[in-house]
């Protein structure tokens, strides 16, 4: 069912964010401040948005989807980049899209969230996507899976 409901990692992140917006804004958890908060947290998101555009770069150049709803349209299996690193960096940076703003709220209840993203994204996504890839250049996938790791 949340398969159908969330077709999009970001769609996830931006549920993800309203969730996180509500608890603080109930004042529940504890509020934590410190220096340069702001700045940290902008400094977090804006790394995490350079990954995200750095993926979406290396697909775009070997003409390939970015899109997870159909993996099976996938045309090459990007190894080169941040892919040399990291089998998802894109999920990477969305997850530090999350936690930039759980630091700029300082809710520390909102960490809990991290997790809930790492698991949906790896039943939502990243499974669906991985047998794609497998299926589609088999030995050759299997190669760049014995050598990437994940990292989420």
């Amino acid at each position: 069912m949340l398969s159908r409901l969330i077709k999009l990692p970001v769609i996830l992140v931006f549920i993800l964010v309203l969730l996180m917006y509500v608890v603080d804004a109930t004042g529940a958890g504890v509020s934590i401040s410190f220096a340069y908060q702001g700045v940290i947290s902008l400094a977090i998101f804006l790394f995490g948005l350079g990954i995200v555009a750095m993926g979406g770069y290396r697909f775009r150049k070997a003409n390939t989807t970015v899109d997870p709803r159909n993996p099976e349209k996938t045309t090459s299996l990007v190894t080169d980049g941040l892919y040399r690193y990291s089998r998802n960096p894109q999920y990477i940076g969305f997850l530090l899209w999350l936690l930039a703003y759980t630091i700029y709220l300082g809710n520390v209840i909102n960490l809990c969230f991290l997790p809930v993203f790492i698991v949906l994204v790896n039943s939502l996504f990243i499974r669906p996507e991985e047998a794609a890839m497998a299926k589609l250049f088999g030995k050759e996938f299997s190669i760049y899976q014995a050598k990437v790791r994940r990292w989420i």
